[in-house]
């Protein structure tokens, strides 16, 4: 093992650089072939210049909650700078070490083409808002491009104002050559207090994280997955997210765009005062997308599926709770593959209908244009609670999964639901009277013969 400081760095004077003496010792063991560069603990080393990191080389202090909080820590003093510089790196890791950006830095760790890297119980606080070169780009803990095989797990981002991490295929230094910011990575086990949160692109796993946010920045999203830049392959599970908005700023805790993507047993919970346009889970566009057994509650939007081209998009065993509106999902129908399976185990199932017609219950699918607001469904098979705001009056004329002794209830929040006679057994129209329930008994012979309201 080689210790920075027998290299030359202190950790002990704020107005000197430490970063050199950093830099030879992390030189002195690639020459002899040590692969573990030792930071001593309980100092504050202070970096005008990067440090840069090199093939086979560990760069460890200890365990980040050490030693009073100051286990190894190093403290940004240039104005737009990279702490730590990592380019064309194979095996290289980082443990136990602490970033304190001084909200002068505006990265922490840069990531560019390297292979097989770990970033493991590092903390990482305060880095600045805005770019400091006037690029435009949002600053990062960790930011990176072309890499392969990352993980990052148990780590800690505190109380900056960019990305936690930002991996996408335009910061390569070869962006022509590769096609994502990491391909094949993990994110799991951290805590995430960033002010925006993640953006990947590439293949990954991001699982068993907290991420708790307040939101001041237009368009952040806790979890962006943007497939423009690059492939995406994602399974999102486990996740806990507890958001704020910072005077009504939209709170998006997933966006999705153009991604094959699993989003499975999350539990989401917006701002309280559900600002306008916060939406829980938002599909842009994707080509297949499984929703399963999540909690989101306190958007404006539960989930929005996407308006492009949707492959498959499965869900089943969700609850959606104080969301103005639970599922969103778009006028068209899908090119010809309606493959939408919706099996909603919601104790209420608020959907925005789009003025076609659709099925409700079981299976969601698209029709033509010329059959506008007739041909709808309810389907039994799975939900009993159907609530429904409708922006033009929409006809139920089927009613499929019906067995003895079923029960079932429809509310309707405007009055433009109708269930007509020949479906039920029965020969009658009715109406819904806006925001009361009513509660359908099937009997023996598979025909509706008792209806209440309250």
């Amino acid at each position: 093992m080689v210790s920075i400081i027998d290299f030359g760095a202190t950790g002990d004077n704020p107005s000197f650089d430490d970063a050199p003496g950093v830099n030879a010792a992390i030189e002195a063991a690639r020459d002899r072939k040590i692969p573990r560069v030792y930071c001593p603990p309980g100092r504050i080393y202070n970096l005008y210049s990067p440090i840069r990191l090199y093939d086979y080389i560990e760069l460890v202090g200890e365990d980040w909650y050490a030693h009073g909080g100051y286990n190894a820590r190093f403290d940004a003093q240039t104005m737009g700078m990279t702490m730590i510089d990592a380019v064309n790196c194979h095996s290289t890791a980082f443990r136990g070490i602490q970033l304190n950006g001084s909200y002068v830095a505006n990265i922490g760790i840069r990531l560019a083409d390297c292979v097989s890297i770990m970033v493991e119980r590092c903390g990482f606080s305060n880095f600045s808002d805005t770019a400091s070169d006037g690029s435009g780009i949002v600053p990062a803990a960790i930011r990176g491009g072309g890499n392969q095989i990352c993980y990052f797990m148990s780590n800690i981002f505190n109380a900056s104002y960019g990305y936690a991490m930002d991996l996408r295929n335009k910061y390569s230094e070869h962006p022509e050559r590769s096609y994502y910011g990491c391909n094949v990575g993990m994110f799991s086990g951290n805590v995430v207090c960033s002010n925006w949160g993640i953006r990947w692109t590439g293949i990954g796993t991001i699982d068993n994280n907290i991420f708790e946010h307040r939101i001041d920045g237009e368009g952040a999203v806790v979890i962006l997955l943007d497939e423009r830049d690059g492939n995406c392959y994602f399974t999102i599970s486990n996740n806990h997210f507890d958001l704020q908005s910072k005077e009504g700023v939209p709170v998006r805790a997933i966006v999705v765009d153009s991604s094959v993507i699993a989003i499975n047993g999350n539990s989401m919970y917006g701002d309280g005062t559900i600002p306008a346009g916060s939406i829980g889970i938002f599909a842009k566009m994707t080509y297949g997308f499984t929703l399963l057994k999540n909690y989101i509650g306190r958007f404006e939007t539960g989930v929005v599926l996407p308006e492009g081209y949707a492959a498959h998009v499965l869900a089943h065993g969700n609850t959606i709770n104080e969301c103005t509106t639970t599922i969103q999902y778009p006028k068209r129908h899908y090119m010809g593959a309606p493959n939408y399976q919706i099996n909603p185990d919601f104790a209420s199932f608020l959907v925005h209908v789009p003025d076609q017609g659709h099925v409700f219950g079981g299976t969601f699918s698209c029709v033509p244009a010329e059959c506008v607001n007739t041909g709808n469904m309810l389907n039994l098979t799975k939900g009993r609670f159907f609530e429904f705001t409708n922006s033009q009056p929409t006809v139920i004329d089927t009613l499929t999964g019906v067995v003895p002794g079923l029960d079932f209830f429809v509310c309707s929040k405007d009055g433009n639901t109708a269930l007509q006679a020949g479906p039920f057994g029965l020969q009658f129209d009715l109406a819904l009277i806006p925001f009361r329930w009513y509660h359908f008994v099937v009997g023996t012979d598979l025909q509706v013969r008792e209806v209440s309201h309250s």
